[in-house]
């Protein structure tokens, strides 16, 4: 009896420690920390639980039981971004095979070619077109790490859609293939929009809190995204009086304008509410 009280005491202390953090240490040979900086010395990286905390000169020795990987001469820098992909199709090779193979075909396919593509050095990715769900499951399984691969970024997109038919229905112009070019333009320049304050918000909370970050890279993209949105539909006002391009300036023009207000302001809101992100108690919203 004495025991198994013991060993049931054991148990309720070992689940109320909580987990230690993983932690690996990078030596690197030297470092590029900026695309307009020069590579550094020696330096060692440390990064918990899978984020950066720290990067100082020199090799440092950890402490405790870090896990050590010694890139002594190679030369670390941060993740590429390619904002063109199909990972869950290969390049080429018999095109016959399209019409028999099934669509969770490509979802094996993405797998291999995401572990490629973050082998390569690309650490977040735009998956440009798919089969249907197969680019969803891919993105869930490398988000839970079930599958090793990069980011995979689709946001924003859909809310392009709401500006577009609006659009169309003011200028009564119809949904032509001039408009569905516009329309794919139109979702590389909101997606690269949701990568770059992803992107951002997670540099801001190398030295902030979660909700500070969420809301200071928010702010920081205001300026840049509404100048290139601003640019972009004042060009396409002279195709406004060309009939063979009307529907394209009016997509991008409604759609670039309208999404990008709720592109800052939707995914900020999803990113919080996705991460369980909340504001501390002396913060107010």
């Amino acid at each position: 009896m004495r025991v198994l009280v013991w060993m049931m005491a054991v148990l309720a202390a070992l689940l109320g420690t909580p987990a230690l953090a993983q932690v690996t240490v990078i030596h690197a040979g030297s470092v590029i920390r900026d695309a307009d900086g020069e590579p550094s010395g020696p330096a060692t990286i440390t990064i918990e639980d899978g984020r950066i905390v720290s990067i100082v000169d020199g090799l440092q020795t950890p402490g405790g039981e870090a896990l050590v990987i010694d890139l002594a001469d190679k030369t670390v820098l941060p993740g590429l971004i390619d904002l063109h992909v199909h990972l869950t199709g290969d390049p080429g090779g018999d095109f016959w095979k399209e019409a028999t193979e099934p669509d969770e075909w490509g979802v094996v396919v993405g797998a291999k070619n995401a572990r490629i593509t973050a082998l390569a050095g690309f650490t977040t990715v735009r998956e440009a077109g798919s089969g249907p769900e197969t680019a969803f499951a891919l993105r869930r399984g490398t988000a839970e790490g079930l599958i090793p691969g990069p980011r995979i970024v689709a946001a924003g997109v859909p809310l392009a859609i709401i500006g577009v038919t609006v659009g169309l229905l003011v200028f009564n112009a119809p949904f032509s293939f001039m408009a569905l070019l516009g329309f794919l333009s139109l979702s590389g320049m909101l997606v690269k929009n949701g990568i770059v304050l992803v992107e951002q918000i997670k540099l801001e909370m190398e030295s902030r809190e979660p909700f500070d970050a969420v809301v200071l890279a928010s702010i920081s993209r205001v300026r840049p995204v509404c100048m290139a949105a601003i640019t972009t539909i004042l060009g396409m006002v002279p195709l406004l009086f060309d009939a063979f391009f009307e529907s394209m300036a009016v997509v991008i023009m409604f759609g670039l304008g309208f999404a990008t207000v709720l592109t800052l302001i939707v995914i900020p809101v999803l990113y919080t509410l996705v991460y369980g992100i909340k504001p501390g108690k002396d913060q107010h919203v």
